[in-house]
């Protein structure tokens, strides 16, 4: 009867370390966003095409993200409320982004609010595709994976390094429209730290270049950054571009995660090809981190 009542309390002392543990082991390590719904009037139909839901949308973006940086000894804890909003007064076309909080150690982002507009269409500009299954990239049929060569500072090669994965030749509602998911990517990358506001971009961009640093692959690197908080020099290629493409779905590329990376101390980001993309066969640009394209982009081929 004593054993009996002893494996009993054992079970039940086990139980109670494993319910203690269980959460830390599901929160060590990596990137966690949290996203935070605000609600908004959505678009009028006009002007938002593909039946998609903007809380499924951004739920993706944020996995996307999360991908990326789900390795490292340590954990980086982020709350992106974000919601449909009138941006006329701020001559946005498209959606924007606001640091709200930082913190840690090493600094990082933690709170971040993401708007995006629900106004009709401004001339000039394109309409929203909201796609119903934005984890299957379905309305494209060809995925492209371009890789360019970055240099240092004194404009020697470093090594080559992927600038950009592009899903185009879109079909149904998708056409010509800006496509929400990579909207969404694009403003999650800029509250993880391409932020004016954020410490770690004015500490380590005092000028219109980032500097790699080790430990992170391709260290000596130097990367432009606009004002604007844009990768340069790469367009329209990379997720971090200054204009979005109309017909394309842009993923995060190694570049912009090496960016984000460096900016927020985190050593160990994912370069390499995400999940649930075809296979391709790389094509190297000719583009520089510094300085304009040596050539025209040539499609490259899906194998």
């Amino acid at each position: 009867m004593k054993t009996k009542q002893l494996l009993i309390i054992q079970s039940g002392l086990l139980a109670g370390l494993l319910a203690l543990v269980a959460p830390q082991l599901a929160f060590a390590g990596g990137l966690h966003i949290h996203p935070v719904f605000l609600g908004g009037d959505p678009p009028p139909p006009s002007s938002i095409h593909g039946g998609g839901n903007l809380e499924a949308i951004f739920a993706v973006a944020a996995k996307k993200w999360e991908h990326v940086f789900r390795g490292g000894p340590d954990s980086w804890d982020i709350t992106i409320e974000y919601k449909w909003a009138d941006l006329s007064e701020s001559g946005v076309a498209y959606a924007d982004e606001k640091l709200e909080e930082e913190g840690g150690i090493p600094v990082r982002p933690t709170r971040a609010l993401v708007r995006f507009r629900n106004t009709e269409t401004p001339n000039g500009f394109f309409d929203w595709y909201a796609d119903p299954q934005p984890q299957r990239n379905a309305e494209y049929e060809h995925y492209e994976s371009v890789i360019a060569e970055v240099l240092d500072t004194d404009f020697k090669p470093i090594g080559e390094i992927n600038v950009g994965r592009v899903f185009s030749t879109e079909t149904g509602p998708a056409a010509g429209r800006i496509d929400l998911l990579t909207t969404a990517m694009h403003e999650i990358g800029h509250a993880l730290g391409l932020d004016f506001r954020y410490a770690g971009r004015i500490e380590q961009i005092t000028g219109n270049t980032i500097e790699i640093k080790s430990p992170l692959p391709f260290a000596g690197a130097s990367v432009f950054i606009t004002p604007g908080n844009h990768i340069e020099g790469f367009d329209p290629m990379v997720l971090m571009t200054i204009q979005p493409t109309p017909g394309w779905r842009t993923l995060i590329s190694s570049l912009d995660a090496l960016v984000i990376a460096q900016l927020t101390s985190f050593e160990e980001p994912d370069l390499s090809e995400p999940p649930g993309v075809p296979k391709v066969k790389e094509l190297k640009t000719g583009r520089l981190v510094l300085g304009p394209p040596a050539k025209q982009l040539v499609p490259d081929v899906v194998q």
